[in-house]
């Protein structure tokens, strides 16, 4: 299940990692031991989506080298997207 999205999270900017083949739990703690500062920007979690935001976080890594560090582990989909909840296609509830 994707996270779905609020008024408050409205034009916020975020790094969506899905569709993952690992238990959630074990791709955070992959990821923090790679890069320990990202425990600072997840915002939310759920079974199949670790949600990281791009607001007043400095990751110092690219989103390719972001995509590298988890494919060594899980194959995933990593991306960056900007809520708007004027679309109807958006995540909303």
């Amino acid at each position: 299940m994707m996270i779905k999205f609020t008024e408050a999270e409205n034009n916020k900017q975020f790094i969506s990692i899905s569709n993952f083949d690992i238990p959630t739990e074990e791709l955070i703690s992959i990821l923090t031991k790679e890069k320990p500062n990202i425990i600072d920007g997840i915002c939310r979690i759920d079974e199949g989506e670790i949600l990281l935001t791009l607001d007043n976080v400095t990751y110092g890594f690219s989103l390719n080298e972001l995509r590298r560090i988890i494919n060594n582990y899980t194959p995933a989909i990593v991306y960056c997207f900007c809520v708007d909840l004027n679309l109807e296609s958006q995540r909303a509830h």
